[in-house]
């Protein structure tokens, strides 16, 4: 049994352990007046700890000042209280996120209401439930605590932390512009570029001409352009892909890529490989809808996870694929082996020994976490490259 499952108070523990004392030593003097004492005073515990089965005049209630709190934050709580009776000092427990927040009160006048403000910090992101609260009074003599169960109850929505991603906060308008001036893309991920097989339907004036020769085969410049009109986002949910605090950060990065996406006019498809959150195959139309999609993505089991091929819905030639893994996913296998997504695809891998990971065939990097993938994102850090070469194959001669 805990303290905070004790009935009695300081006070109240003294009381008992004294009327104890009473009672045995008027046991052994034979003084009946002591025994008297002893028992008064056990009587008097035995009416406060049976008083908190009294029913509280108090009336609660509880408004959240916003239903979505970003994971880390504080959530603001304001709790209202009424009394049918003026009612002495009280402590309110609530329980926000699984953790108890004890909020202290002034006495309550009869029919007025006492309002007061707290804030509780979220550090786990998900559909929480805030309540139920616990009253507790104290009686007139302050030897027992008087306890009540208020079944208030209220959804609190804990979304993960949106990074700012610094080059994408230029206008729409500004980046075509720069475009169009430029013959590479001057986003910082575009650096990341390799040489890979030509592929049927690849863009003619993409072809390396000069490694075409030196390898024997055609190869064309891969690039990454997070700057284009259409972006899919596809997140890993399978829980064999990494671990739990992997997994969370790899969420934090997709939310910030979609939302990145979204304030920039960009058309964003967001989906993952969790039934219960796969996203829609259609763009989304507003925040809210990202926001509440990577609140509500947990990691699966192989059993219950989405196919790659109806999780992954093909992009236009003018969008990019961008999938955001642990270091394990069957995706990468998947999307590499694919003649279809290989010229659109561009992986991000979140491990804590990144440097240690193996290449693969499609553009990616490798982060240990959200704020390394920010660094590199905003050009402040060189991302680890992760590709290989494609196999070397002769081009046979038309002779």
């Amino acid at each position: 049994m805990t303290r905070d499952d004790l009935p009695l108070t300081s006070t109240g523990l003294g009381v008992a352990l004294g009327s104890v004392i009473l009672a045995i030593v008027a046991a052994l003097t034979g003084y009946r007046e002591l025994l008297f004492f002893g028992l008064a005073a056990l009587c008097l515990i035995a009416i406060a700890i049976g008083l908190p089965r009294i029913a509280s005049p108090v009336v609660l209630e509880r408004r959240l000042a916003q239903a979505y709190v970003q994971r880390g934050d504080s959530a603001e709580i304001t709790l209202t209280a009424t009394s049918e009776r003026a009612t002495p000092p009280l402590r309110i427990i609530d329980t926000v996120v699984g953790q108890p927040v004890r909020v202290d009160l002034g006495g309550i006048k009869a029919m007025r209401t006492v309002a007061v403000t707290y804030r509780a910090v979220v550090r786990r992101r998900g559909v929480h439930q805030v309540g139920p609260i616990r009253e507790e009074r104290r009686d007139p003599f302050s030897l027992a605590v008087r306890s009540s169960d208020h079944p208030l109850f209220d959804e609190l929505w804990v979304h993960p932390v949106i990074h700012p991603l610094r080059n994408a906060s230029e206008s729409f308008e500004d980046r075509l512009q720069t475009q169009a001036m430029r013959a590479l893309s001057d986003d910082p991920l575009a650096e990341f570029q390799t040489l890979r097989d030509y592929a049927e339907g690849d863009d003619p004036r993409r072809i390396h001409w000069a490694s075409s020769a030196r390898l024997d085969r055609l190869v064309v410049r891969d690039l990454l352009e997070l700057r284009r009109r259409e972006r899919h986002v596809l997140l890993e949910t399978l829980d064999q892909a990494g671990t739990e605090g992997e997994f969370e950060e790899c969420v934090e990065i997709a939310a910030s890529l979609a939302m990145a996406g979204l304030d920039n006019q960009m058309q964003v498809v967001v989906r993952t490989r969790d039934p219960n959150a796969a996203g829609r195959p259609m763009p989304v139309r507003s925040r809210l809808e990202i926001l509440e999609l990577f609140t509500k993505v947990e990691r699966v089991s192989s059993d219950r996870a989405v196919a790659p091929q109806r999780s992954a819905m093909r992009p236009r030639t003018t969008a990019q694929l961008i999938v955001v893994t642990g270091a394990n996913s069957p995706l990468i296998p998947y999307f590499c082996s694919s003649t279809l997504f290989r010229p659109m695809v561009f992986v991000v891998r979140v491990s804590d020994r990144p440097h240690l990971l193996r290449p693969i065939p499609v553009p990616s990097i490798a982060v240990r976490n959200a704020e390394e993938f920010v660094q590199v994102y905003d050009g402040r850090r060189p991302a680890r490259r992760s590709t290989e070469p494609a196999p070397r194959r002769r081009i046979r001669s038309a002779s």
